[in-house]
């Protein structure tokens, strides 16, 4: 049985704030790492789940175990080193589209951000930021590619 301690409004849980500060500091440590001044506020909501994933990825020293990291024990899932950790957290990429009809000009890729795997998919897939309109698009294959500084300013205008 699970036993709930609700606290009062304005009533300060001291064994949260660690875990508020170490969520915080990794967001600010992401973002920083980034070589954009500004993002979207699309992404920047992408940000915060992704860094309490990864949190979850490893055990955490005094833990309750010293081989399960807390994702497996709560969900059962091991990591998937290829498919969660291989490609970086808004690297820039190429999202390969399958125009119809295939012998026409259209574009073959379009100009992404990578946000993660497509987590409700059992197919696989990954979950992209569209720089051209700004939404997120799910596609099955992407090629990882250098950023350039026109990749910067684009997505650094998205925000005008």
């Amino acid at each position: 049985m699970v036993a709930f301690n609700l606290s009062n409004a304005q009533e300060h849980q001291t064994h949260t704030e660690p875990n508020t500060c170490t969520i915080q500091e990794r967001v600010r440590a992401l973002f920083h790492s980034l070589p954009y001044q500004a993002l979207p506020i699309k992404l920047l909501n992408y940000m915060f789940p992704e860094v309490t994933q990864k949190l979850n990825f490893i055990p955490p020293k005094g833990g309750i175990s010293a081989y399960y990291s807390p994702r497996e024990i709560v969900t059962g899932q091991r990591l998937n080193y290829k498919k969660e950790c291989l490609i970086p957290f808004l690297s820039y990429v190429l999202a390969h589209d399958e125009p119809m009809p295939s012998n026409s000009q259209a574009p073959r890729a379009i100009d992404c951000l990578y946000v993660g795997p497509a987590v409700y998919s059992t197919q696989g897939g990954h979950e992209c930021y569209n720089i051209a309109t700004g939404k997120i698009i799910n596609c099955h294959r992407i090629t990882i590619a250098p950023v350039t500084a026109a990749i910067i300013a684009a997505v650094e205008a998205l925000l005008i």
